[in-house]
């Protein structure tokens, strides 16, 4: 059987690097091309491929996409690019594997999964994917499988503490455009914590409301969002609040989910404690002792917490989705909502007050526009 083979438009970050490196090790797959406008960082990333396997240098996203070289690309492009790459390789009839976001604005993202799918009636059959490998995590799905069996209750109120991805200011001068709306779409919500945010509309969907204090350039010389207080409203009547941080060195990240029955508690994106009192919130509620019986058991659950290589889990997920004609875990149009809600977020900061979802897709324009520009 012939191997699949890959090309890689954008090959300058660290990520890409690792995406190499992950492709040669997978059996069956090859990487026939790579594009990045850096000619050098297109030349270094053929010469770390094996010699026995012929990888172009490819000057143009033309090149790569539409001249039989590939049969499915893993794009790494800045989010200024993006959208413009994905089209050329969905256009081309490959399968396509998007590091997240997919795109800056939910408007464009739509435009990305409309696109695709305008080609899937007309008889094409790709793949097309966004990298959301953070929700396969073990710990993740027994997070929502607990949700999901009804232990926890109602859920009530939901706490995220986010400030364990640090960021010194010599990261944002690292590469030209790094700490910009033009070149990266957004801050900490599109960048460093776009995976916790899509977990949380995994977990919970889409809230109705967002409110939110948006700090641009709070820590850092940079024109992005480095720090985020943000609550979302959901239909039941729940909540969540997140305060979101890349300047905090001490570092923490801290799940609290709150039902009517239990409490989940999410330290470090790997242990789970579950908090049961020893009667429900309703029933102590009405209860005669005016304070409650403030007993509760806690329980560790047990999770499998080992580290997970998420580029190879989802390189795997991608291969198999292609060569069993299956449905990927993570198609792209699953990352919608998350960028609904960065939006919504970033647009209540701006606009400093409560924003309904979904966002008007016209008053974003206007305030990425603005962001994008002088400031």
């Amino acid at each position: 059987m012939n191997p699949l083979r890959l090309g890689l438009i954008g090959c300058s970050s660290t990520a890409a690097a690792r995406q190499i490196k992950t492709i040669q090790s997978l059996p069956g797959v090859v990487l026939s091309g790579v594009f990045d406008a850096d000619p050098d960082a297109r030349a270094s990333a053929v010469g770390s491929v094996s010699t026995t396997t012929a990888c172009r240098d490819c000057s143009t996203v033309d090149e790569l996409v539409a001249s039989d070289l590939v049969d499915a690309v893993i794009i790494h492009t800045s989010l200024a690019d993006r959208v413009s790459h994905v089209c050329q390789a969905i256009d081309a009839g490959l399968h396509v594997l998007v590091e997240r976001p997919l795109a800056s604005t939910a408007a464009d993202a739509r435009q990305l999964v409309d696109r695709h799918l305008a080609h899937q009636t007309k008889g094409a059959r790709t793949v097309f994917a966004v990298n959301l490998t953070m929700r396969v995590r073990p710990v993740w799905t027994k997070v929502a499988e607990l949700i999901d069996s009804g232990k926890l209750g109602q859920i009530v109120r939901v706490h995220w503490t986010l400030a364990d991805q640090f960021r010194a200011n010599s990261f944002y001068a690292a590469q030209p455009g790094r700490g910009t709306f033009k070149h990266d779409g957004g801050g900490l919500l599109l960048n460093q914590y776009h995976a916790n945010l899509d977990l949380l509309t995994h977990l919970l969907g889409s809230p109705t409301h967002v409110n939110a204090l948006v700090k641009f350039g709070r820590f850092h010389p940079i024109e992005v969002e480095d720090e985020v207080f943000a609550t979302l409203e959901y239909a039941s009547g729940a909540h969540a609040s997140i305060v979101a941080s890349t300047a905090e060195p001490m570092g923490s990240n801290r799940l609290e989910i709150v039902g009517t029955l239990a409490m989940l508690r999410v330290t470090g994106g790997r242990a789970i404690e579950m908090v049961v009192p020893n009667s429900d919130m309703n029933a102590q509620l009405r209860s005669d002792n005016a304070f409650g019986e403030r007993q509760v058991t806690v329980d560790e659950i047990p999770a499998n917490s080992s580290p997970v290589d998420e580029t190879l889990e989802g390189l795997k997920a991608f291969v198999a989705a292609m060569k069993n004609k299956k449905a990927h875990p993570t198609p792209a149009a699953d990352n919608l909502t998350t960028i609904q809600v960065a939006n919504a977020i970033l647009l209540s900061g701006v606009r400093k007050r409560r924003v309904g979802m979904p966002v008007d897709a016209n008053e974003y324009a206007e305030v990425f526009q603005g962001l994008c520009g002088p400031r």
